[in-house]
């Protein structure tokens, strides 16, 4: 029994320390399984095949990839916002181009005034049928800066070194009613020089303008949906590559996490049921004891039985001794008595002798 119990309280601490164990495993595998999963929704997205799922580098790779797309269509989206912003920048103010940023700069650091065409078109008070005649007979008012005579002699007479990626068109304020000689159509020649200049009327039109103001704000709400998505998915992505870095899933230890898991489950099963073969076996003890008590129980009260008829019989030995002692006793005395009598008989025997003799 002291086998069984000490057998018993093993396995009691036995079997603490694999559910335990089973509870960590499980855990493992959940994380496991978990990040497995994330891993099948992630591979999807950057064109890896299931397959592959256990190659983290790869996986890596890929995200990184597609991290690196993401920011040059965000870049490209953000560029194409910039246009559209300068675009709408322009048409409210009244500008179809825009003077490069050193020409500016020199013209705000010496005092020299002009503004845009269209910025005139759209703020000299006529209506859009006169400002239209205007661009007609001279199409590069909409594109070309305009300043009074004294200040375009100043510029011209210049001598900073000003460097331009582009022409800059410059009408004089006396020549802006003044027609273009050499048209045809779109193109406009000066010399050996053809400009092809195509203006959307609907800039002198207000209505018009305020259309294409809405729509290109429209446009505007549009892309910056764009870049919001793609800021997001670059988000998304950056978190997956987060995710991944930290994931400690692989095949071979999701397989080896699993075989663990059915080893130490089926050592619980094992050490339960020796544990209710403990238990019946220290039942089944438990009712031998219980026999054995009470045939010890039953052997005492024999014993004490016998312990006690021991003592009478000792009692009756001591007595029967006695008896045996008086009875050699009273047989030596009753032999002598014997004796005694028969010496009797012979001296009566003796005297009637000697009584005849005398007679």
């Amino acid at each position: 029994l002291r086998n069984l119990i000490q057998e018993e309280q093993n396995n009691i601490t036995r079997i603490a320390e694999v559910r335990h164990n089973l509870e960590l495993l499980q855990e493992r595998l959940t994380t496991l399984e978990g990040e497995k999963q994330e891993r099948l929704r992630i591979v999807k997205y950057v064109g890896m095949k299931e397959a592959e799922l256990d190659n983290k580098p790869l996986l890596l790779d890929r995200i990184e990839r597609k991290i690196r797309d993401l920011d040059v269509e965000k870049a490209g989206i953000i560029t194409k916002k910039a246009a559209l912003e300068k675009q709408y920048r322009q048409l409210k103010e009244g500008k179809t181009m825009e003077l490069p940023a050193n020409v500016q700069e020199y013209f705000e650091e010496n005092g020299i005034e002009s503004y845009y065409g269209m910025e005139w078109l759209t703020k000299n008070g006529r209506s859009a049928e006169e400002n239209a005649t205007l661009v007609a007979k001279n199409p590069f008012i909409p594109y070309a800066i305009v300043m009074e005579q004294d200040m375009f002699e100043r510029f011209r007479n210049t001598e900073k070194e000003l460097y331009t990626s582009f022409p800059i068109p410059i009408i004089l304020r006396g020549d802006l009613e003044k027609s273009v000689e050499d048209m045809q159509g779109s193109i406009t020649t000066y010399g050996n020089i053809h400009f092809f200049l195509k203006f959307n009327y609907h800039l002198l039109n207000k209505e018009e303008l305020l259309k294409m103001l809405s729509q290109l704000d429209k446009e505007i709400v549009t892309v910056e949906k764009q870049i919001a998505d793609k800021t997001a998915d670059i988000h998304t992505f950056s978190a997956y590559k987060l995710k991944i870095e930290s994931q400690i899933y692989c095949k071979s230890l999701y397989e080896k996490t699993q075989k663990e898991m059915q080893i130490a489950q089926q050592e619980k099963e094992s050490l339960v049921l020796r544990q209710k073969d403990i238990k019946e076996a220290k039942e089944e003890n438990t009712i031998e004891q219980k026999d054995t008590n009470k045939k010890i129980e039953e052997s005492k009260e024999r014993i004490r039985i016998y312990g006690d008829r021991k003592q009478e019989f000792e009692i009756l030995c001591d007595k029967y001794a006695i008896y045996e002692t008086n009875q050699k006793t009273l047989h030596r005395e009753q032999k002598e008595i014997e004796e005694w009598q028969q010496k009797q008989i012979n001296m009566e025997k003796e005297i009637e002798e000697l009584a005849s003799e005398l007679e």
